[in-house]
């Protein structure tokens, strides 16, 4: 409970904001604009802002679950969500890396381009090994 009176005050001074949907016009500026992006999670489908900082070349720590662990590849510092101290440590590592230089390089992600055209070829090979199984029966 101290945790979380402690961030009430925080925020009420205007050292934590706590944002709802954002315009991608603002995202861009956000993301310009942050130190680290700190994404505690219990659970996720894919961990889109983890994968949006580290492109950016913004140093991240998560939570240490499937989705992000996937979306960061090993570039970010991954902390237990269910432990503030976890979480406390993965941003002191964070910011001690940060103010180092030691910033991950962005992960490979393929350009939507290639990506669709990825997903195009996939989809054919699916439905052309469905066909030869048909053809075989």
């Amino acid at each position: 409970m101290e945790e979380i009176e402690g961030l009430s005050r925080q925020a009420a001074e205007g050292r934590v904001q706590v944002l709802d949907r954002q315009s991608d016009s603002e995202l861009d500026r956000l993301y310009a604009s942050a130190t680290m992006v700190i994404q505690p999670s219990l659970e996720e489908g894919f961990g889109l802002p983890v994968v949006e900082a580290l492109a950016s070349g913004i140093p991240v720590c998560c939570s240490d679950i499937p989705a992000l662990r996937e979306a960061a590849q090993g570039r970010a510092h991954m902390f237990d969500p269910e432990s503030v101290e976890a979480i406390a440590r993965a941003i002191d590592r964070t910011a001690s890396a940060a103010a180092a230089g030691d910033v991950p390089e962005p992960p490979d992600m393929p350009t939507p381009l290639v990506f669709a055209q990825s997903f195009v070829r996939l989809i054919r090979q699916t439905a052309d090994a469905g066909q030869a199984t048909s053809a075989s029966e």
